[in-house]
């Protein structure tokens, strides 16, 4: 996984960008403007994973076969 941060204007953007095994390619960029507290950053990652998590979970739940590897 690579996490590049860049300013742009007066805003941070934030780029996660890479693979994760059963979630598959990610290329997420978060927008923050410079005054943005550190604490509500890390917040907004946290929801993030925590929102990709659940979307894995119920993926499983529909079809739990999916991810199986059957050659």
């Amino acid at each position: 996984m690579i996490w590049t941060l860049d300013y742009v204007g007066v805003n941070l953007e934030v780029r996660m960008k890479g693979y994760m095994p059963l979630l598959g390619n990610i290329n997420k960029k978060w927008i923050f403007p410079d005054d943005y507290p550190q604490e509500k950053m890390i917040e907004e990652f946290e929801n993030y994973f925590n929102w990709q998590i659940e979307q894995l979970k119920k993926g499983a739940q529909n079809n739990p076969y999916e991810h199986l590897n059957n050659e």
